[in-house]
């Protein structure tokens, strides 16, 4: 009975952080992005030094395996793996809800599974946060590959011609392009645009 009560405590708690970590997320969305920031701060990494260390190693470890098992497309059982390593990442650290690096893997695995409705809303709500440039322009990109996907190619053009200006050196950019010209199926933009 005590073994019973122990894992019916632990139930209601990850529940508890499960629903705290939803509405931080649509906090977000509707871009409060402090009081979403404030909400999930509590359910922080651990306090010891030492154990948020090895955390953030494994973490590591997990964002790069959850990378590489993102660019296998052809295989849903490697992207169910690699979700799996960013829900984790999330389950024991809350807070990376809000860490691009972890968001970005996670907007790969989205659409290597053709989720372009979850990989739209995620770039909505990324783009509420503090972002770097390179970031901010990663993102853009897989809004625009995400609103090709929905088949929002006017949409797409839109997010596009504000990355392009934006970040006109950016890889992100050539890479929205190109999820473009595949959408359109034939070149995109001006003649300039095209060399």
């Amino acid at each position: 009975i005590l073994n019973q009560l122990q894992i019916d405590a632990a139930s209601r708690d990850d529940l508890t952080r499960r629903t705290i970590m939803a509405k931080a997320q649509a906090m977000l969305a509707l871009g409060k992005t402090k009081e979403a920031i404030d909400l999930i701060q509590p359910l922080g990494a651990p306090s010891n030094p030492s154990d948020k260390a090895k955390q953030q190693i494994k973490h590591a470890g997990l964002i790069r395996h959850a990378r590489v098992l993102a660019q296998s497309r052809n295989d849903p059982n490697q992207l169910d793996f690699a979700m799996a390593d960013i829900e984790m990442i999330f389950a024991e650290d809350p807070v990376q809800i809000f860490a691009p690096g972890v968001n970005l893997v996670k907007l790969d695995v989205h659409l290597a599974r053709s989720e372009f409705q979850a990989a739209y809303h995620l770039t909505e709500r990324l783009k509420n946060l503090q972002l770097s440039d390179y970031d901010i322009a990663e993102v853009l990109a897989r809004q625009v590959i995400a609103l090709c996907g929905l088949k929002d190619v006017q949409k797409a053009k839109s997010v596009y011609a504000q990355l392009s200006k934006d970040y006109p050196s950016s890889p992100a950019t050539d890479q929205a392009k190109q999820a473009l010209i595949q959408a359109l199926g034939q070149p995109f933009g001006t003649a300039d645009e095209r060399r």
